[in-house]
């Protein structure tokens, strides 16, 4: 591959090495893909169980690894079944569940309380991925994916978790958010982002824990 042979031919067999525990060995499966998945796209199918696998390995590497291949997997086909394990490392906010929290305590209802409860744990679960490594990959990830798919990018959400970490406390997930943030804008027609009072105070706070 690297001396420009065509090793399309392996592809399956390739693919089958994803479940490998070497992460020397991953990464040369993911680079693989990464060359060969636009020219075997019904063969990149199989890609995607194994990514949503090692997109909840404990190794923040792997998790880290399986975002930035996703990105650069340029394949309609399986954009929409890659956008789980992005979600997983990206930050969720459910402002919804405040609102509900609120019209609780205003009806004074015991088993609302306790039903909202329930709820509110219940999505806290995959609320944020622990690793700043992994955030700050994600956050380039996601205008990798918005170069295939604008609409899906925006109707998942995306948009608004990339501005969300720019609150985030690792100045280096704030400077991957904003970078990915100003390339989308570079391609949109729209605003995208607009750096407010409030945004300026984050990321001077950010700069200031910078290196």
């Amino acid at each position: 591959m690297t001396v420009g042979k065509d090793a399309s031919s392996l592809f399956t067999d390739v693919v089958n090495c994803m479940q490998t525990e070497n992460l020397e060995l991953k990464k040369l499966v993911y680079l693989y893909l990464i060359n060969y998945a636009k020219s075997q796209p019904d063969l990149t199918i199989l890609a995607v169980n194994t990514f949503v696998k090692d997109s909840q390995d404990p190794n923040p590497l792997i998790r880290a690894l399986t975002v930035w291949t996703m990105g650069f997997i340029r394949v309609d086909k399986i954009t929409e079944y890659l956008c789980v394990p992005l979600q997983r490392c990206l930050k969720v906010i459910f402002c919804s569940i405040i609102l509900y929290q609120v019209l609780a305590i205003f009806l004074c209802s015991v088993f609302y309380l306790f039903f909202i409860s329930c709820i509110n744990l219940t999505m806290l679960n995959i609320e944020l991925d622990d690793d700043p490594y992994v955030r700050k990959t994600a956050a380039i990830c996601v205008a990798k994916l918005y170069d295939i798919n604008a609409e899906l990018v925006g109707d998942r959400g995306f948009l608004n978790r990339l501005k969300d970490l720019i609150s985030d406390n690792n100045p280096m997930v704030v400077a991957n958010a904003m970078t990915a943030l100003s390339e989308i804008q570079e391609h949109s027609f729209t605003t995208v982002f607009e750096i407010t009072t409030p945004t300026l105070s984050k990321l001077l706070t950010a700069l200031n824990e910078c290196t």
